[in-house]
């Protein structure tokens, strides 16, 4: 059996991709971006408002279209919002106005999963920094992927643009 499967031994080439090679280069960014896409803005406006912190942001960001009050967004029955730092609101407000439109499903989670997108973009860049691009490709992927982080990020909330801000305060802390 051995004598046989020598006399007819193929000769066969194993496709290998390096970090280095164009084609590896294009089948990782094509893979990204379409897991970027899947998983933080496809049908991002397909459903209505389910949480009060989306709706709340609307109130928010168009009392702050309204009244050009910048400081102290309301809500609709005039009470001033003091429950979080009006950051997010203030985004929303600026990509309605942008798109010209009052504040809608799009406007409120655009800016958290903008901010989603750029904190693993800011953990890959620091990853190839370091010279470990492989790390930055698996971590890539895998926040994409991951379906805490990906239903935060699909949801109009502060908690992706607060792990946006604490990401850039400890990258820069390793930096300084």
């Amino acid at each position: 059996m051995t004598l046989m499967a020598n006399d007819f031994r193929l000769e066969t080439k194993a496709i290998t991709f390096t970090d280095n090679s164009p084609v590896f280069k294009i089948l990782v960014g094509v893979i990204l971006l379409a897991t970027t896409y899947f998983s933080l803005f496809h049908h991002l406006s397909k459903r209505d408002f389910w949480s009060s912190h989306e709706a709340r942001a609307a109130m928010d960001a168009a009392s702050i279209l309204e009244d050009n009050n910048f400081l102290s967004p309301k809500l609709y029955d005039g009470q001033k919002e003091l429950q979080k730092p009006p950051l997010y609101y203030w985004l929303v407000a600026f990509i309605s106005w942008l798109r010209d439109t009052t504040p809608d499903t799009t406007s409120v989670r655009l800016p958290s999963a903008i901010s989603a997108l750029l904190t693993t973009c800011l953990i890959c860049w620091y990853l190839i920094s370091l010279g470990k691009n492989r790390e930055a490709v698996f971590c890539f992927i895998f926040f994409l992927t991951c379906q805490h982080f990906v239903w935060a990020s699909r949801i109009g909330r502060t908690d992706m643009l607060l792990t946006l801000l604490i990401t850039i305060m400890a990258i820069s802390m390793e930096f300084s």
